[in-house]
């Protein structure tokens, strides 16, 4: 019997469907390692380049999101997520742009160019994040304090253990700040914040 060619539409769809297989963005930097860096990276950038098909940038700025969980999670690899991210800036895809971001002139900020502009947009959002949860920790570590003459945490708690981590999670995200200013990617604004956020968190300890 003579097998029916595939028409040409069902073609594009069986391209579409390999284009979509593979690990997805966080099996990927769960993987990650120095070893297996050039090959994980080239994949996860493979990944974000999908946002060539959109005109907000969702997955790219999905990818972003997720690289910013898992090194402020994981100070210990700051470095490697800092250069992760410039890598991801210098071979992201050109084709690459939103509808909604422009520059001066009204052109579309394109590539590597809008990559920087997310990451730059991600950091300002997790300096807020961090100083409301910072003001929340305080509210809550006051809250949890007992009765006694020290005053100490109740140890061992829910709270106890929610307030270590958000600390570790806000040092974490001045390490990885300290790491993209390293290899000039944020700004010395950015930085000062960094700073500042840095000596806050250490008078929190």
């Amino acid at each position: 019997i003579n097998a029916v060619p595939p028409s040409p539409r069902n073609q594009k769809n069986r391209v579409r469907s390999q284009r979509g297989r593979g690990p997805k963005p966080d099996a990927l930097l769960n993987k990650l390692t120095l070893e297996n860096f050039d090959s994980v990276s080239t994949q996860i950038i493979t990944w974000a380049n999908k946002s060539e098909n959109e005109k907000n940038g969702a997955t790219l700025i999905l990818v972003i999101k997720l690289v910013f969980e898992k090194a402020t999670d994981e100070a210990h690899w700051s470095e490697m997520y800092a250069r992760l991210c410039k890598k991801m800036m210098e071979q992201i895809s050109q084709n690459l742009e939103d509808d909604n971001i422009r520059n001066l002139a009204g052109e579309p900020i394109v590539g590597g160019h809008l990559f920087r502009k997310y990451l730059l947009n991600r950091c300002q959002e997790e300096f807020e994040r961090a100083a409301l949860k910072a003001a929340d920790d305080k509210a809550a570590e006051d809250a949890s304090k007992t009765n006694g003459e020290n005053g100490e945490p109740v140890l061992y708690s829910d709270e106890y253990y929610a307030l270590l981590k958000s600390k570790r999670q806000g040092l974490g995200l001045v390490r990885f700040i300290g790491e993209l200013f390293k290899l000039q990617m944020v700004t010395e604004r950015i930085m000062h914040e960094c700073s500042e956020e840095a000596l806050f968190q250490n008078r929190q300890l």
